[in-house]
């Protein structure tokens, strides 16, 4: 019995150093979708964290990705999207580096 208080204990501290995952439909998503800043970088996480890639190589997208999956769509509405980096025509075999970098 003993242990089960310990544990509880513990635990009830634990999930104070924790924010809760915000939900579908909350603002914080509306400022998630990744944004090609300027040729290089994608701004990730409301500008938080950037992707930089060499440009010279590789050109970028985002495309929203359509839900279909009942749990999946009612976990993360329409707030999926997918990053696509192409090789540029001039360099068909390209060795790439890309890198996150935290911006603030």
């Amino acid at each position: 019995m003993i242990l089960g208080l310990v544990l509880s204990s513990m635990l009830m501290k634990a999930q104070a150093f924790f924010v809760p995952f915000p939900k579908a439909g909350d603002k914080y998503w509306q400022k998630q979708v990744p944004v090609v800043q300027k040729t290089g970088r994608i701004l990730l996480q409301g500008g938080m964290v950037s992707l930089e890639y060499d440009a010279q190589y590789l050109s970028a997208s985002v495309e929203k990705v359509q839900m279909t999956d009942g749990i999946m769509k009612t976990q993360w509405k329409d707030n999926i999207y997918r990053i696509i980096l192409r090789l540029n025509d001039n360099y068909p075999m390209a060795k790439v580096k890309y890198r996150f970098v935290g911006t603030r």
